[in-house]
């Protein structure tokens, strides 16, 4: 089977807090990354179709269903989201986001064939939802906007 005709599955996730330290803290899995713009459409004068369009307000939209990563609380990766510099488990007063990069693994099914690694880069979490039901695995359903998208093959 030709790597253009092989079958491809999501391997693994992981999550790196790259602002304003540098760190990788998680494994994500049921990730989701789409890439989005706006576009408008320029008017002539004197003319009512449209004669060219542009795109703007380049985002990509990450959603994350599961997490697995280490409780201690130096390094429990939401809480770089309020305490961006320490993440000592306080809300610390300041205007500083934390930034995090996401890079997924796509492995072929066939031995030898191309894999491919998607990064996603400035990913910002507004909100750090966390369900907890009695009896049932910790539920993460993040959602966040990145601002690069890079595709990569490594060997």
């Amino acid at each position: 089977m030709t790597a253009a005709e092989d079958v491809y599955f999501a391997n693994v996730a992981t999550i790196a807090v790259t602002s304003p330290v540098s760190a990788t803290i998680a494994i994500a899995k049921d990730v989701e990354a789409t890439f989005e713009s706006d576009e408008i459409i320029a008017y002539g004068f004197g003319s009512a179709v449209g004669q060219a369009k542009a795109k703007y307000n380049f985002r990509v939209n990450v959603k994350i269903g599961w997490l697995k990563f280490l409780p201690t609380v130096s390094t429990w990766w939401p809480l770089r989201i309020t305490a961006p510099a320490s993440g000592d488990g306080s809300v610390t007063d300041t205007n500083t986001v934390a930034q995090f990069t996401i890079t997924a693994q796509f492995l072929p099914l066939t031995s030898g064939n191309t894999k491919l690694l998607r990064t996603v880069t400035g990913v910002v979490f507004p909100k750090f939802p966390m369900k907890a039901t009695e009896n049932q695995w910790v539920k993460m359903d993040l959602e966040g906007t990145g601002i690069t998208l890079v595709d990569t093959n490594p060997a």
